[in-house]
């Protein structure tokens, strides 16, 4: 029980995938860079796991190796360390599993650490709805390239190059939907960033693709 932990929970959208569910946990494993994992069989349809690791690769890198195993999901907890780390981790995935619920997000793989805040925002679905009206506006029902556009600025900490590099882009393309996104927010960007990538994580989380593809 001593070192570092990764707990994750993976299941199936329907019984009749629940067959998957061996190989995904394996390939969860394996992009998490671990070689054993411990795993507790919770139901017909879904897996616990801990697995020795420091780190989670992105959601993306997540979502590539579960492409061969279609209607399974799967979310972690933050890394930590120890006993306590061993449950905290757990709770987290679990916390993680339950904001897709809630939200109704069709999402395939989700860390926690990523969602943390839009988890905590969404304890009251009728003020998480408010909070995105007002500190989007219009963008919250905007063209999700712009608003990826500025979900991406702000994660490369206001850097147009990077957003640019990052979403395959000209630099100037970047300008003119940040200089439209601005003009559309209630309130300046940059005085009011965390609200905004909150609000922007909760929009994308609810859509029905990811944003851009």
């Amino acid at each position: 029980m001593g070192g570092h932990h990764v707990a994750a929970i993976v299941w199936a959208e329907a019984e009749e995938d629940a067959h998957l569910l061996e190989r995904a946990a394996e390939h969860v494993m394996r992009a998490c860079g671990a070689t054993r994992r411990l795993t507790l069989v919770t139901s017909t349809a879904a897996l616990w796991l801990w697995m020795p690791a420091s780190a989670i690769p992105a959601a993306a890198t997540i979502d590539e190796v579960l492409k061969e195993t279609p209607g399974v999901r799967t979310t972690f907890g933050r890394p930590a360390r120890d006993v306590e780390g061993f449950r905290s981790s757990h709770l987290d995935a679990a916390a993680a599993q339950r904001l897709l619920a809630r939200i109704r997000s069709p999402r395939t793989a989700v860390r926690y650490e990523d969602v943390h805040l839009v988890d905590l925002l969404t304890a009251d679905l009728g003020q998480a709805d408010q909070f995105v009206t007002t500190t989007l506006g219009e963008p919250s029902t905007a063209d999700p390239v712009l608003r990826h556009t500025v979900s991406t600025f702000l994660n490369v900490g206001f850097n147009v190059s990077h957003t640019a590099e990052k979403l395959f882009a000209h630099r100037n393309t970047i300008d003119r939907r940040l200089a439209r996104a601005r003009a559309l927010l209630p309130r300046p960007l940059e005085q009011d960033a965390v609200s905004v990538a909150a609000a922007l994580m909760l929009v994308e989380l609810r859509e029905d693709r990811e944003p851009g593809s």
